[in-house]
């Protein structure tokens, strides 16, 4: 019998490529769940079920009669607005959550990144199991991490839940990831060298992603709760990734240094722990 995986956010950069990646696996039933269906990968002819995450009772009857979902939505006030990342992430991905426990899904997958945690030291290797910490500055990334808490409190109610901390994303066809934001503001000298250019970029490309979000809806033996880290053979550095886009875009290099600690995250760009305008970008695909 085949495993029926629902995949939202089925139109964005993450959730098209891990649709296409599913809908080429024997076995694996693929359903599109999204606000606009016309947006779906092209070829895509599996079951879409569309309609808004923001809707409780879309919630409620998007997750039945599947085996699997893989979260990929996500809706993101990125620069610290703590009302509308309780109200509009939060409040309504634990409901979703919940959802999923109460309609028996087996499995419910979540993008999250890897600055859910500290970096390790170097190029010393990332654990999985490394303790999620809050920043107490990207409203984000704390509600992300309280959404992560949720699911393994529900673990152990009959649904398996998996985080994977996913690096920054590389790849055709992605707007909002480390690329688009750097590319505009490289060409302006606005972006400094952060640590000289020595902080080193845990960077995922788009088939890897996907093979990720695959492999975590069909793998067997998993326990109540998991989190892999899901990035590149390779940590390269910022000054190495800057040297690639300025070798490949035409961008000029920084012309100056910045020891400040950076937040980021994989696909939504980030923010300088420091003072400065505060912008809102909301996102949901």
């Amino acid at each position: 019998m085949a495993t029926t995986v629902l995949v939202t956010g089925a139109t964005g950069f993450l959730g098209g490529n891990v649709l296409t990646a599913l809908a080429a696996l024997p076995d694996v039933a693929v359903v599109a769940a999204c606000r606009r269906p016309a947006r779906l990968p092209a070829g895509f002819d599996g079951e879409v079920r569309a309609g808004d995450l923001d809707d409780p009772a879309y919630r409620r009857q998007v997750v039945k009669g599947v085996d699997v979902v893989c979260h990929t939505a996500s809706a993101a006030s990125m620069w610290g607005h703590a009302r509308d990342e309780r109200e509009r992430f939060l409040a309504p991905a634990v409901d979703f959550v919940d959802q999923v426990v109460d309609a028996g899904v087996g499995r419910f997958i979540l993008a999250g990144t890897v600055v859910m945690s500290p970096p390790p030291e170097g190029v010393a290797p990332l654990d999985d199991a490394a303790e999620t910490r809050p920043t107490g500055l990207w409203r984000h990334l704390d509600r992300l991490i309280d959404l992560d808490r949720h699911m393994a409190a529900k673990a152990g109610q009959g649904t398996q839940m998996v985080l994977l901390r996913l690096g920054h994303f590389v790849g055709v066809g992605n707007a909002i990831g480390l690329v688009p934001a750097l590319v505009p503001r490289l060409r302006t000298r606005l972006v400094p060298w952060l640590d000289r250019g020595r902080r080193r970029l845990p960077l995922v490309a788009d088939t890897d992603l996907a093979a990720a979000f695959a492999l975590a809806a069909t793998a067997t033996g998993l326990a109540d709760y998991e989190s892999f880290h899901i990035i590149g053979p390779e940590l390269p550095t910022l000054r190495e990734v800057v040297d690639h886009i300025a070798a490949t875009a035409g961008c000029p290099h920084p012309g100056r240094s910045q020891r400040r600690r950076v937040v980021a995250s994989p696909g939504r760009g980030g923010r300088s722990q420091g003072r400065g305008s505060h912008q809102v970008h909301c996102l949901r695909t």
